[in-house]
């Protein structure tokens, strides 16, 4: 059974179908071939050709055999969905699986109870990565961790972008909400309640004790 895939996705097949009939003397052969020592999960797009999983690139790349010449790109991903079996699902609640509130390339978060709710509704982010939308439905259907306070050991450097909120220098941090509090006020409430994932009467907590 073909994929349902786009009109354009069969024309960019066909087309790549004589682009290896052409260049290869092979032909589908040497283009079915999966890379030596692939890897990349088979599900994912990356810049390389082939996947980790022998069979199921062998399969993709019947449909689209540049996707062991070029690069395992979208198109091979959406065909690896159709035809293939995604991989069991990792056991959720490891520690070193990652906040479930921040996309990470490997399937489970560190949180078991949010982790077995987010992947009850996709299944991709215990069998595939833990990507951008798995985040949105942990942040709509789970229990956001506390709000780390300025000055903590465990928040970041005050001088490097980071995920999550606060900074480890206590002055530095105070004195960076009450600026940002005192010009952009509940404007930045709204934005940390739904990024920053910082508790509303955390921010007109900073809110408030930041008036002149």
């Amino acid at each position: 059974m073909f994929p349902m895939l786009k009109p354009v996705t069969y024309i960019s097949n066909f087309l790549a179908c004589l682009i290896a009939v052409v260049a290869f003397p092979n032909g589908f052969a040497q283009a079915q071939t999966c890379p030596p020592k692939a890897t990349g999960s088979c599900f994912v797009p990356h810049q390389t050709p082939g996947c980790d999983d022998q069979a199921c690139c062998v399969l993709v790349c019947g449909f689209n055999p540049l996707c062991c010449l070029n690069a395992w790109d979208s198109q091979c991903t959406a065909i690896a969905q159709d035809e293939c079996e995604f991989p069991p699902p990792v056991e959720c609640g490891k520690t070193t699986s990652g906040s479930c509130f921040v996309a990470h390339p490997t399937p489970g978060c560190a949180d078991p109870i949010c982790c077995n709710l987010v992947c009850a509704i996709d299944s991709y982010c215990c069998t595939v990565e833990w990507d951008n939308q798995c985040t949105i439905i942990a942040q709509f259907n789970c229990q956001p961790p506390p709000p780390v306070e300025c000055g903590s050991t465990s928040a970041g450097s005050c001088y490097v972008v980071h995920p999550t909120p606060a900074c480890n220098n206590l002055a530095c941090c105070e004195s960076v909400y009450i600026l940002l509090f005192r010009r952009l006020g509940c404007y930045l409430c709204f934005f940390c309640v739904l990024y920053l994932r910082i508790k509303l009467h955390t921010c007109l907590y900073f809110s408030i004790n930041s008036r002149e």
